[in-house]
């Protein structure tokens, strides 16, 4: 789960033609386009021990004038361990569901036992997980920053072209 900012495949073909110095600016932008996208990530994430924000990790890539921000093992194994792997279950929830046991049986077989809910001689001490309500904040950090880093990277492409030709 993760949002990425990548530069057509035409146009990073036509900008590795060029000079380094000319393409220098465009990988400044997709770096700021990134610290963009992390603070409004970061903005939004729902804050319980706080270890959601710290395991948000990022990518970038400049050569490549791409950049990756997300949680997701492939962006950094210790974050990803930290909390990130939680990041899904809080952005799009969870089911509730009332667990089972196995137990053992008079004639000494383990079987299941669907266990109800109730004050009664059969309560086992289980109780019902109830559902969690999703609570997005990536998509809707993205998609906030989406307008101001389509006006920068617009922006600095008109100043290279200008540059260039």
């Amino acid at each position: 789960m993760s949002s990425e900012v990548t530069i057509s495949h035409s146009l990073r073909r036509l900008l590795g033609s060029l000079d380094a110095e000319v393409t220098q600016e465009m990988q400044g932008e997709i770096k700021e386009a990134g610290d963009i996208i992390e603070a409004e990530i970061l903005k939004r994430v729902p804050v319980d021990s706080g270890d959601l924000a710290h395991s948000l990790a990022r990518k970038d890539r400049p050569k490549r004038l791409e950049l990756e921000v997300g949680y997701s093992p492939k962006l950094g194994k210790k974050k990803w361990r930290l909390a990130g792997w939680r990041a899904k279950f809080t952005e799009y929830g969870t089911r509730g569901y009332t667990p089972d046991r196995w137990v053992k049986g008079r004639n000494k077989k383990w079987k299941k036992v669907y266990n109800r809910i109730s004050s009664g001689q059969n309560h086992y001490g289980t109780h019902a997980v109830p559902a969690r309500p999703a609570q997005p904040f990536v998509e809707p950090g993205y998609e906030a920053a989406r307008p101001q880093i389509q006006a920068r990277l617009d922006a600095a492409l008109k100043r290279l072209l200008w540059k260039v030709g």
